[in-house]
């Protein structure tokens, strides 16, 4: 388990009700919260024997909610105790909606699931986190008040850090050859 490897937080995909997102918490937290195993060495060798009493604080639980029915659910499991984030998953969510990947979402559609995490999160104390790739979604995300925006992928950095590269590499081959 990625909290067991010494991560301070673990984005879980696919919740779709509160049983599932207190399922999740009882792998992720120590008692009395959660049935997490003290049996992970690497954490433990990090931090101490102590690590079981702060933990629970220390990391964060995301659940990401990617489904009708985790949409349907979103108070429900904004509600479990242990559960520090509530995420929208977008592009599953309109999946599983039949619209077809090929094609932006529906803005006002988007604006509104996120809208509905956002108060979930807040009737309950939780963080709410989403994907705010491009000025116009980040836009949204900041209206809404979410906390946590994710502003770029990291595919994106590998291929915008792969293009400059190579283009650095051409450059420096046409530029060796005109000097020779």
């Amino acid at each position: 388990m990625a909290l067991d490897m010494g991560a301070t937080g673990v984005i879980v995909p696919q919740v779709h009700n509160a049983g599932q997102a207190q399922a999740v918490v009882q792998a992720a937290k120590f008692p009395p919260l959660g049935d997490r195993s003290f049996g992970g060495r690497r954490a433990v060798d990090r931090h101490g024997r102590g690590y079981a009493a702060t933990a629970n604080d220390d990391t964060t639980l995301i659940v990401q909610v990617e489904s009708p029915e985790g949409m349907a659910a979103v108070d429900q499991i904004a509600a479990v105790g242990g559960v520090d984030c509530v995420h929208l998953g977008p592009d599953d969510l309109m999946l599983r909606r039949g619209h077809p990947m090929d094609q932006p979402h529906p803005q006002d559609v988007v604006t509104g699931d996120l809208q509905a995490i956002v108060d979930a999160c807040r009737r309950h104390g939780k963080l709410s986190a989403a994907m705010g790739v491009g000025r116009d979604m980040c836009e949204v995300c900041v209206s809404l008040g979410v906390n946590l925006i994710a502003s770029a992928l990291d595919v994106g950095f590998i291929a915008s850090g792969s293009a400059d590269a190579s283009r650095q590499a051409r450059q420096i081959a046409r530029d060796s050859k005109h000097s020779q």
